[in-house]
């Protein structure tokens, strides 16, 4: 069941745009909507942004095509336009407490 945001602060709007998720050599490319929303194209993955506060973004993911999820937390850089962050899993399949850590990422603006 999703999470409703009760009122989305002007922060949460300049999140809309092209992104380009980087983790080592991976990349991918996510499409969020005003309120931090959107999909990429590994697994069927949607990203949904929960907060955002004081520069520090949070959320979750989900990957349909391989049956995981988890959360994510990052720190935006001033200029808004890179926020480098950490994620992991909260499940895989029908494990709930998965031992899997996850990794961290870097999310730059695409112009």
């Amino acid at each position: 069941m999703d999470e409703q945001i009760s009122k989305v602060p002007d922060s949460l709007e300049s999140l809309s745009g092209h992104w380009e998720y980087h983790e080592g050599e991976v990349m991918y490319n996510l499409v969020l909507d005003q309120q931090g929303n959107g999909t990429y194209d590994w697994q069927q993955g949607r990203f949904k942004t929960t907060s955002l506060l004081d520069k520090t973004w949070k959320g979750r993911w989900i990957q349909l095509g391989n049956d995981r999820e988890g959360g994510f937390e990052a720190q935006l850089e001033e200029s808004g336009l890179t926020a480098h962050g950490r994620w992991w899993y909260t499940r895989i399949g029908n494990d709930l407490d998965p031992i899997e850590p996850g990794g961290n990422f870097i999310l730059t603006r695409s112009p």
